[in-house]
């Protein structure tokens, strides 16, 4: 199939699956003329190609894919041995063995699809027991109320025997996922002791109040 083309014709095949875009014969390094390459490659859709101007700019489709594949295995014209072939020609059956044996497509190979992004973890089913027991302990707190303020300093020791960390984590996970809000107590004389030692740190930034958001009930 289409296995009569000399070594240069091949070459810009070869070529334009590597090259992976538009180029030109003479960036291929191939001495051809080009009523040669329209009537042995273009003529039969090994390539696609555009012009302009003067110039002809090649690209691989489907056809050249196909080409490249069927002959991947192919040997090498004796007179086009050199050391430097040889070794490429023994990477290149390699290759086309492992392809034959696995399945695998070459666009596969030189093209492969960008990794899809893994998307975002839910939440772990412990970390969610976790938010289910600081929306119980809240509701505790305010009888079963929403939208009402909870102050930190009450709501810690119902948290225990977690660690400080776990129950702060738990607090910023729940207000990331849009199930409570964390706010500052800014009346100083509204907070004691008690306050300011179960006050939540981001930086130097303090919250002191919880409000659960109805949503959050499931």
């Amino acid at each position: 199939m289409n296995d009569d083309l000399s070594f240069e014709l091949k070459l810009l095949l070869y070529h334009a699956v590597i090259n992976g875009g538009e180029f030109t014969k003479s960036a291929a390094g191939v001495k051809v003329q080009n009523p040669v390459i329209a009537e042995t490659i273009l003529n039969r859709g090994l390539l696609a190609h555009r012009k302009k101007g003067n110039a002809v700019y090649l690209s691989a489709n489907d056809a050249t894919w196909g080409w490249v594949e069927a002959h991947l295995g192919d040997e090498a014209a004796a007179r086009t041995k050199t050391p430097v072939r040889t070794v490429l020609d023994g990477l290149r059956f390699k290759l086309h063995a492992y392809m034959q044996t696995t399945g695998t497509r070459l666009a596969e190979i030189l093209q492969p699809r960008p990794a899809e992004p893994e998307p975002e973890p839910e939440p772990m089913v412990a970390e969610l027991d976790r938010w289910e027991r600081v929306r119980q302990a809240c509701l505790d707190l305010t009888g079963g109320q929403y939208e009402v303020r909870v102050r930190l300093r009450d709501l810690r020791p119902r948290l225990d025997p977690w660690s400080r960390q776990d129950q702060d984590e738990a607090l910023l996970g729940m207000q990331q996922s849009g199930q409570l809000v964390l706010y500052a107590n800014d009346d100083p004389m509204d907070r004691d002791a008690s306050d300011d030692a179960a006050a939540l740190m981001l930086g130097d930034r303090r919250r002191d109040l919880v409000y659960l958001h109805r949503e959050a009930t499931s």
